[in-house]
């Protein structure tokens, strides 16, 4: 499973996920391998995989769409072009609006 999501000093959750989808290719997973570290094992593990981790009917997924296909370059992943996150659209200009203001906030301390 992918962990790089956890509240770690020095991570931040997100960012830090796509860097490691990048390194557990680069030590030899597929792209579909190191993708479903991040998806459908998690839910896997928790015993919860009839709720979620798959797009499927009657699953609860918050759904990232990114500009190219991650199973050709994994580093497609990081181009996000906007979530759907329980039931909510969130393009990529807002994205980028809540990262400078997460970044204007950070700097301001």
């Amino acid at each position: 499973m992918a962990g790089s999501d956890t509240i770690i000093p020095g991570l931040v959750p997100g960012f830090a996920l796509h860097r490691e989808l990048r390194e557990l290719v680069e030590v030899g997973l597929t792209p579909f391998e190191a993708l479903r570290t991040s998806t459908t094992r998690p839910f896997e593990y928790l015993g919860e995989i009839d709720k979620a981790g798959t797009i499927e009917i009657g699953k609860q997924s918050d759904l990232v769409l990114v500009d190219n296909d991650p199973l050709k370059d994994i580093s497609a992943a990081s181009k996000v072009s906007g979530v759907l996150m329980r039931g909510r659209w969130i393009g990529a200009d807002e994205i980028r609006k809540r990262m400078k203001e997460i970044e204007a906030s950070s700097t301001a301390k």
